[in-house]
């Protein structure tokens, strides 16, 4: 046996060994399937999400409330409230369209808007390596987002991740 005869054999070995659904994931990202089919899967795993995202763009349009892309394969629809399996979050009125870089930043709690202003505000921990294309966006005042209390909710997190950054800094080394 040669030695890649072996190698591949041994790989052979070690696929047969492992759990097929990581398999399967793995091969649907290596594939690169179309938009549409990733998106059919992905409802999937939480079927109302399609539902709550029609929901939202029928609610506030199909436009990403701080950049204004309207490209909608671009688009997701965040949840203010993060979505806990509870129905009742998946409301439209809980709900902002976003482009996916910027619902993933809103999710990790580096953005939020304020609520008594309506102006969108990044945390000081992000604009060191602030990114051009978000130039622009901070400091915006929103016409239209949500209900208050449910961005409150969002700003309170934001805060308190942005004073346990601050404590953090202050940290003698």
């Amino acid at each position: 046996m040669s030695e890649l005869e072996a190698v591949l054999a041994n790989a052979g070995a070690r696929l047969e060994s492992c759990d097929e659904s990581f398999w399967q994931c793995a091969l649907e990202r290596r594939l690169n399937l179309p938009a549409p089919e990733r998106m059919r899967r992905n409802m999937a795993t939480r079927p109302a999400q399609q539902q709550f995202r029609r929901a939202v763009f029928a609610l506030k349009g199909v436009a990403c409330l701080l950049s204004g892309c309207s490209i909608e394969d671009a688009l997701d629809a965040a949840h203010v409230v993060p979505h806990n399996g509870d129905p009742a979050w998946d409301r439209p009125e809980n709900g902002l369209p976003l482009r996916r870089d910027l619902h993933g930043l809103y999710d990790g709690l580096w953005w939020s808007i304020d609520p008594e202003i309506s102006q969108v505000r990044f945390a000081r921990r992000l604009l060191p390596s602030f990114p051009e294309y978000y130039h622009g966006i901070e400091g915006r005042r929103l016409t239209a987002s949500a209900s208050q209390l449910l961005l409150l909710n969002h700003w309170d997190r934001f805060c308190a991740s942005e004073d346990a950054s601050r404590a953090a800094e202050a940290q003698p080394s």
